[in-house]
């Protein structure tokens, strides 16, 4: 009897890089009849929604084309006004404003289905929960006079953080992954009233091959 002992490559970890650019979230959730705007969002602008983000992950192929990752994102982009916006739309008005970075941090399983047994070619469906807009703690102070020579003054103290579900959908050619995915959380108006806050991503993976010995026998 011969033995000859051999090395097969596998994917087992994998590493993505990309970028996903989000609109303005979109309400899924009404006011009630009665109800009324907060005023919660006149401190910020709408262009903290509206941004491009740097996309990470790492993850591991599981059995029956399953995949775990962690996703990270992290953007430079507008926090909030400095100086208190008149009537109208305050990004037209070249307000000062705070920017600084933030980051989305979420653990996601994700379904593979793929198109061609002879090309690593897949559609994609994913879902998982994390953190949304980490560091974005705010503590404004507007003080002005207005017209009326009444003085207005308010303080605006919080966070956007928020713990949300996230799901996509998408498809992956060869290396590369566009998706389009969607995060479930307040909306703008900060009135506890649900939104989804979508975005279409672009990325590229690499993935890392797993020796694992193999015997021959003769």
């Amino acid at each position: 009897m011969l033995s000859a002992s051999g090395q097969i490559n596998k994917s087992k970890y994998l590493l993505a890089v990309g970028i996903e650019y989000r609109q303005l979230p979109i309400d899924i959730e009404n006011l009630p009849a009665n109800g009324s705007s907060s005023g919660n969002d006149i401190f910020y602008g709408l262009d903290f929604w509206r941004c491009l983000s740097l996309k990470s992950s790492i993850g591991t192929n599981l059995k029956n084309d399953w995949r775990l990752s962690i996703i990270n994102y992290i953007r430079y982009n507008h926090l909030h006004w400095l100086e208190l916006p008149e009537d109208g739309i305050a990004e037209l008005q070249n307000l000062d404003e705070k920017k600084n970075l933030k980051f989305d941090l979420f653990l996601t399983f994700e379904k593979r289905k793929q198109l061609k047994k002879d090309k690593e070619n897949y559609i994609l469906a994913s879902a998982g929960v994390g953190l949304s807009n980490i560091n974005t703690r705010y503590n404004v102070y507007f003080k002005d006079t207005l017209p009326s020579g009444t003085i207005y003054e308010e303080r605006f103290r919080g966070t956007f953080l928020r713990f949300t579900p996230r799901f996509g959908f998408g498809i992956q050619l060869q290396h590369v992954m566009l998706s389009l995915n969607a995060i479930i959380i307040e909306g703008p108006d900060l009135n506890d009233l649900t939104s989804l806050w979508m975005g279409g991503n672009i990325s590229y993976e690499i993935q890392f091959k797993k020796k694992q010995k193999k015997q021959i026998f003769e």
